[in-house]
């Protein structure tokens, strides 16, 4: 999802840090320079010990959340309606699920759930980044 979003921006330059971020990211490793982009973007924060886990399948909701930290984590409000049967308000990360669903960007399963810990398939990832950029013009840091 990092190298997704990265390439979306436009393959900003990166100059590699004098420290590694994360413990388990190293130059020269695949998406190395998307990773540190979105680390330094805030857009990924990566786990308390440390770690990238560049391996790691990525959420729904992750994927919602780097989207919604790409666009510059615009000011909307936390919902007090489920955005999804599935999602609560007050849940985590239900801002910026409630965000992908108000912005078009996100659909639904059949039966109207969004599926927060499900893995992102390959097609969802390329429809969100169709409908954030082509369909809904989000810009990177749009505000």
């Amino acid at each position: 999802m990092a190298t997704f979003l990265y390439r979306l921006a436009g393959k900003p330059e990166v100059t590699p840090p004098r420290n590694e971020p994360f413990g388990d990211v190293e130059k020269g490793d695949a998406g190395y320079r998307a990773i540190i982009w979105a680390q330094r973007e805030g857009i990924v924060r990566g786990y308390g010990d440390g770690t990238f886990r560049p391996a790691q399948k990525v959420t729904r909701e992750e994927a919602a959340v780097m989207l919604y930290r790409y666009a510059g984590s615009p000011a909307y409000p936390s919902p007090t309606k489920p955005p999804y049967p599935d999602v609560e308000p007050g849940a985590r990360n239900a801002t910026e699920i409630a965000w992908l669903k108000a912005r078009g960007i996100a659909t639904t399963w059949e039966d109207g759930t969004f599926r927060p810990t499900v893995a992102l398939t390959r097609a969802s990832a390329a429809s969100f980044l169709y409908r954030t950029d082509a369909v809904q013009h989000v810009a990177f840091r749009e505000g």
